[in-house]
């Protein structure tokens, strides 16, 4: 949730990339997703001396996290569960 978080003020996100988190960020995109802690640090420094690119993936994460709100969330949830209960 805080990669979501993030790109909704318009922050891109560097994650691991792991099962929830390279769910969350779009590689490349809204963010970036590394296997070690010294992809992380390059990946941050490229970004800051990139500041068109950064700008680029920060207007992209705002976009991406406009996909997502409480009422959707909780409109598909109760949808899933509806559907897999019995009557």
């Amino acid at each position: 949730m805080v990669v979501t978080e993030a790109n909704a003020m318009g922050t891109p996100a560097i994650g691991y990339n792991v099962h929830g988190i390279k769910d969350s960020i779009m590689d490349g995109e809204t963010g970036v997703l590394v296997k070690d802690h010294q992809e992380m640090a390059a990946s941050i420094l490229a970004l800051w001396e990139a500041p068109d690119k950064y700008n680029a993936m920060c207007a992209r994460s705002l976009a991406w996290a406009r996909n997502f709100s409480w009422g959707r969330t909780r409109t598909a949830f109760l949808k899933f569960i509806s559907e897999r209960i019995p009557d």
